[in-house]
């Protein structure tokens, strides 16, 4: 997924939380958590779409290197 399709996805999930959405409904049809979407919105509200394109990398994506620690 490039940045510009990344930013699509968390606009749609923006979008319907901005439209007055429940941000507990958009997190069980989307499966993104209530931080995540307050998170992008602020974001959004902020920076605009570039806001939602490239961002923090999630710590789950980390990755321990063979013989570290």
């Amino acid at each position: 997924m490039d940045v510009q399709q990344l930013a699509e996805y968390r606009y749609r999930d923006v979008r319907e939380v901005l439209g007055g959405s429940p941000i507990g409904e958009v997190e069980a049809r989307y499966g993104t958590s209530r931080q995540t979407l307050h998170s992008w919105r602020r974001r959004f509200e902020q920076e605009g779409m570039p806001g939602l394109g490239a961002g923090r990398v999630p710590a789950t994506s980390c990755l321990l290197l063979p013989g570290a620690g």
